[in-house]
């Protein structure tokens, strides 16, 4: 893997040039190799050529969206490991739901703190490494997920999860520390055929609770907004 005391490799996607030179300036400060790219096609041809731990992209870009792109970038088994953090003027809670649904680990809106922006970086990073490899697996507060192997352990004791409530987790732990709203869950864990309405996610969420034991309290209510893992 390439990097030096940073960790890795980020390639920054935005063709705002003035964005990119703050957020590559910070990354090299901290000793992370950086790769920028103002547009799909770029980012592409970097991928391709280079090793990239992760990515840092823009939603509006020209030609090819964020978006679009990020939705290839999941889909693509060379690609699909590499976590994502994704940079948004947008406000609504619409393109965030977007971005998670479509594979997103985590979104900062513009305008950023450069402090917040690295600690995001360091965060995913740290969450996405095991055995000084980046793969998709998610750690946090005594909890791992292995993602590709649909697995949950604490402990090393596998927890069994039904669908809803691995995904739930899944959510919550990829932000860790964050709230995420009732919107944003119930409409990330819906698909086509079924609602999550506020009620079942109540259920899911208790139900995951008590499954988690004592690891369970690490599942905060934030009352009439949301639910915050605490992985501290």
């Amino acid at each position: 893997m390439s990097g030096s005391k940073g960790g890795g490799t980020v390639l920054v996607i935005d063709d705002d040039r003035a964005i990119v030179d703050v957020v590559e300036t910070a990354l090299k400060a901290e000793g992370y190799s950086v790769r920028t790219a103002k547009n799909a096609d770029q980012a592409f041809a970097t991928m391709t050529n280079d090793v990239v731990d992760m990515l840092i992209l823009d939603v509006q870009l020209p030609g090819i969206s964020g978006l679009k792109l990020l939705e290839i970038v999941k889909q693509d088994p060379r690609t699909s490991s590499v976590p994502v953090l994704m940079l948004t003027t947008r406000k609504s809670e619409s393109d965030k739901v977007a971005g998670l649904k479509t594979g997103a680990d985590d979104y900062l809106g513009k305008p950023f703190s450069v402090k917040e922006l690295l600690a995001r970086v360091e965060a995913l990073l740290r969450r996405t490494r095991h055995d000084g490899r980046t793969s998709r697996v998610i750690e946090a507060g005594g909890i791992r997920i292995d993602l590709d192997g649909l697995m949950v352990t604490l402990k090393d004791k596998k927890i069994d999860l039904r669908k809803a409530e691995f995904d739930l987790l899944v959510r919550l732990m990829q932000r860790s520390g964050q709230v995420l709203t009732y919107q944003i869950l119930s409409e990330a864990l819906s698909d086509g055929t079924k609602v999550m309405t506020s009620e079942n996610l109540y259920w899911h969420a208790k139900n995951l609770r008590q499954k988690l034991g004592s690891a369970g309290a690490k599942i905060e209510t934030v009352h009439g907004i949301g639910y915050r893992f605490n992985g501290d």
